[in-house]
């Protein structure tokens, strides 16, 4: 097994999660480790967008150490499923979207746009989180509600996506549709902020 040095701290790779990340372990505790290694910018740009979470309420994983000269992070390692997976097993806890719909009044009220597809977010059971540290500028158009809310339920919507991804699906979950649509305004009525 690998292990990685960050500040005087040694980290065992257990397994590989992405194209650059990793789930590692020091002293009984995992993390998740990145490496930009040969992307300067990105590592930068990484920082940048660290700094700006976390002074705002949105839970993103929490940034113990980074190098510079690595260019290699480490971040809490966040127990649980993802979203996706979450929704292609079984319908969605009302939890999760009351989560969801906070989570989207916070990044309004801090100018914020982030990406909503599904996989970027993780629920551990008590707090949902969003993973990827990437947002825009928020132009006033709320595509959340308005677009991305229907890859959070199992839509015609999100059995394209399943499609596009080549994965299976399943078209009886889809119900009637008029139902769904209901379930959603429903879901936005209660929670929109």
């Amino acid at each position: 097994m690998e292990n990685i040095v960050i500040k005087r701290k040694s980290f065992t790779i257990l397994e590989q999660i992405g194209e650059r990340s990793f789930k590692a372990e020091r002293n009984g505790k995992f993390f998740y480790v990145k490496k930009y290694e040969g992307d300067k910018e990105g590592f930068h740009q990484f920082l940048k967008s660290s700094h700006r979470f976390s002074i705002t309420a949105i839970n993103v994983p929490k940034l113990y150490y980074y190098d510079k000269n690595s260019y290699i992070v480490v971040l809490q390692y966040i127990e649980g499923d993802n979203i996706f997976d979450m929704l292609i097993e079984k319908d969605l806890p009302e939890n999760i979207y009351e989560a969801i719909f906070y989570m989207n009044f916070l990044a309004k009220r801090e100018k914020m746009a982030l990406d909503y597809r599904p996989e970027f977010f993780k629920f551990d059971g008590k707090k949902l989180y969003y993973l990827p540290f990437a947002y825009l500028d928020y132009n006033g158009k709320d595509r959340f509600a308005n677009e991305d809310i229907k890859l959070w339920f199992y839509t015609k919507d999100f059995i394209n996506y399943l499609k596009e991804k080549n994965l299976p699906y399943d078209e009886s979950r889809l119900g009637n549709e008029y139902a769904k649509n209901k379930e959603m305004a429903l879901m936005a009525v209660k929670y929109y902020s």
